[in-house]
């Protein structure tokens, strides 16, 4: 009988767990995703990171909307920084060239400044 509730409460948690997981990270899962070249998981995974940041860190707390742009501005470029220094290491996760990963920062952090009107950057 013990076993039984321990089962019980096992699958409870289970299924609480699953209910309240973070769904934007649900892509990930699907086949579409998974059978995409690493560049383009790459491409997917900055923009959707961005994208989360900013909704969670800007788009909920900020109302005027030149604090707004000013927060979006930042908080990519602050990213943008941070993928940058740490180039060969993404390079390497990723299998790729570090030509080719800065490449892909650079269009997924573009990507995302156009979203949200903002002026584009080349390297």
């Amino acid at each position: 009988m013990v076993i039984f509730i321990i089962i019980l409460l096992v699958v409870i948690v289970y299924i609480y767990k699953f209910n309240n997981r973070d769904r934007n990270l649900d892509y990930k899962y699907s086949p579409e995703f998974k059978n995409l070249s690493n560049v383009d998981k790459m491409l997917i995974e900055i923009i959707n990171g961005l994208e989360a940041s900013i909704k969670q860190d800007v788009l909920n707390k900020f109302a005027d909307d030149y604090t707004k742009i000013v927060a979006i501005t930042s908080i990519i470029n602050q990213r943008e920084t941070s993928f940058l220094n740490s180039i060969n290491e993404i390079a390497n996760q990723e299998n790729i060239s570090v030509a080719l990963a800065k490449k892909v920062i650079n269009t997924a952090c573009n990507t995302v400044r156009m979203t949200y009107g903002l002026d584009t950057k080349d390297y």
